[in-house]
């Protein structure tokens, strides 16, 4: 079996030589849109060929993809990849194991903790496939949305968390995975104060605000700083609702 990873990084590790995949955009993108896309299971190839050959034609499309699907058998094996006649091809999942799939799948199963340790960062960060302009559209769709569920798991594991340094590490990991969401940093700002860590909460404000500058040139806005003249005030209100005890990430 091979292991497909797209979070955080990209690679493909296996029994036989995978390199040449990682050396061809079109091809490594093919196999994780396979691997990855919903609903899971069979695609048409006309569906395809509009995402990944726009501006190719009949027959030279057609070939374009048959040529791409030879190349992924070729490295993965005749069977890595399944076809029904002229219309349906799909990847085996016993011969193809993806990160971003298996963290889906522990989330389903509430194993927030496990889901977390395989969301390593971003799915397949800085990756371009020129010309496949419908691939472009759906990675960078399909980024917001694990994204999402990994912010979504780390912050219910800080709200059930049986301590407060447990609780304020999930925070500040749901925090990283955030990136600039600044929902998120009020959110830890607000839960270091309500524990008292006050310094804690004043850096972490102070950390926003530098990263706004620095990315965006901007400041914080109106609720954050809100937020914080009233830590600074000693007035702290209470906890956004979002950090309630969640029972469920929904997929």
């Amino acid at each position: 079996m091979y292991d497909l990873l797209t979070l955080g990084g990209i690679d493909l590790r296996g029994p036989g030589r995978a390199e040449p995949l990682l050396t061809q955009p079109k091809r490594f993108a093919l196999l994780v849109y396979l691997a990855l896309a919903r609903p899971r299971g069979v695609h048409r190839r006309s569906a395809l060929l509009g995402l990944f050959w726009p501006d190719l034609r009949g027959g030279r499309a057609r070939n374009a993809l048959r040529q791409t699907l030879h190349g992924l058998r070729h490295c993965l094996g005749a069977d890595a990849l399944r076809s029904r006649g002229d219309e349906e091809v799909w990847l085996d999942p016993t011969a193809v194991c993806c990160d971003a799939v298996r963290f889906e799948a522990l989330l389903s199963h509430g194993s927030f903790a496990e889901a977390i340790e395989v969301y390593q960062g971003p799915l397949l960060p800085g990756f371009v496939v020129e010309g496949a302009f419908g691939f472009d559209r759906w990675l960078e769709d399909e980024r917001v949305r694990l994204r999402a569920l990994a912010v979504g798991a780390a912050w219910h594991l800080a709200a059930d968390a049986c301590t407060s340094e447990a609780a304020v590490s999930w925070a500040r990991l749901a925090v990283h995975h955030s990136e600039h969401d600044e929902c998120s940093y009020r959110r830890l700002i607000a839960l270091l104060a309500e524990l008292g860590d006050r310094a804690g909460a004043v850096a972490t404000y102070l950390q926003l605000c530098r990263r706004l500058a620095h990315d965006f040139n901007c400041g914080p806005s109106f609720e954050t700083e809100s937020l914080f003249r009233s830590i600074r005030s000693a007035r702290v209100p209470p906890m956004p609702s979002a950090t309630s005890r969640q029972r469920a990430v929904t997929l």
